[in-house]
């Protein structure tokens, strides 16, 4: 694979094992570069010989992914949930856990999934790699914010009743270490909560390269229904439930994609005449986007 590193890219990109099962076999699945944001570079996802997990070989490395995050990364705008975003975490966001209960938000961005919460009487903390926009949150909103990454956070041992990782676990260059440690700082009992995108679905499948989740590079590891159990099963978790998700926006932006498009067709209109393909996907059990809800033992 290593065709697929252009000159200069060295220093920025690693080649890597399996994080599930150390493996060090993998077989290629697709190439594709970044559509979003159109950084140069191409982009192997391979999958391990030996479990099954899917990832980025070679990846940028932990300082190098950061030019695939501009300044404008929309889920770090601040501020208050819309009332459609209220309604969109009371639909999809619920957590099996008490008013009062301790929530730590991983990667929580912007912090509205926080204030929803915490209007809720929720006892709400995050961690954001984005030192200023963690700042921010605290200045602007009080809320408890820690900057920087997660596995660097120092967070107390058995400190929380639920964890959640809304699309972010994936982002991650260490997510089973990053489980680990969610699961150190649970109490037993608590929850963990991870949202990510499904490499079996039905929108991976028809647009391929072109599937709008898979956001290459930003998105290192592709997740499916049994990797992802077994990666929460490796970390000490008992996992309840993975759930298919009904609203996926999965075949309005893949087409613009494969189209070509200057712009995405992530907006609501494309999104809504796409419904159907959405609930297609849904009952055959591939939908775009999945949800874990485990249990530390």
């Amino acid at each position: 694979m290593s065709d697929l590193v252009t000159p200069g890219e060295s220093k920025t990109l690693e080649c890597v094992a399996c994080t599930l099962c150390g493996g060090a076999r993998a077989s290629p699945v697709l190439t594709g570069r970044d559509v979003r944001r159109r950084v140069p570079g191409t982009f192997s996802v391979v999958r391990c010989e030996n479990c099954g997990l899917a990832y980025v070989s070679p990846r940028p490395t932990p300082r190098g992914i950061r030019q695939y995050y501009p300044v404008d990364y929309a889920p770090h705008r601040p501020g208050g949930p819309s009332f459609a975003e209220a309604v969109y975490y009371r639909l999809f966001r619920a957590i099996d856990a008490p008013a009062g209960a301790r929530v730590l938000d991983v990667g929580c961005g912007g912090g509205k999934y926080l204030l929803f919460l915490r209007d809720r009487g929720y006892q709400v903390s995050g961690v954001e790699a984005n030192g200023d926009l963690a700042r921010e949150l605290r200045d602007d909103f009080g809320l408890d914010i820690r900057g920087g990454e997660f596995l660097d956070a120092e967070l107390p041992d058995h400190g929380f009743d639920v964890v959640t990782f809304w699309w972010v676990l994936e982002h991650t260059h260490r997510p089973l270490d990053v489980l680990l440690e969610a699961h150190r700082i649970l109490r037993p009992g608590g929850q963990v909560v991870v949202a990510l995108q499904n490499f079996e679905s039905l929108g991976r499948a028809v647009f391929g390269r072109h599937w709008h989740h898979i956001d290459l590079p930003c998105h290192l590891y592709q997740f499916d229904p049994r990797t992802l159990a077994k990666t929460l099963e490796a970390a000490g978790f008992s996992v309840r439930r993975i759930r298919q998700d009904l609203i996926a926006k999965d075949f309005a932006p893949s087409l613009g994609y494969r189209l070509g498009k200057p712009t995405s067709l992530d907006w609501w209109l494309p999104n809504l005449l796409s419904i159907p393909f959405d609930l297609l996907a849904w009952s055959l059990r591939r939908s775009g986007l999945i949800t874990a809800y485990a249990d530390r033992s």
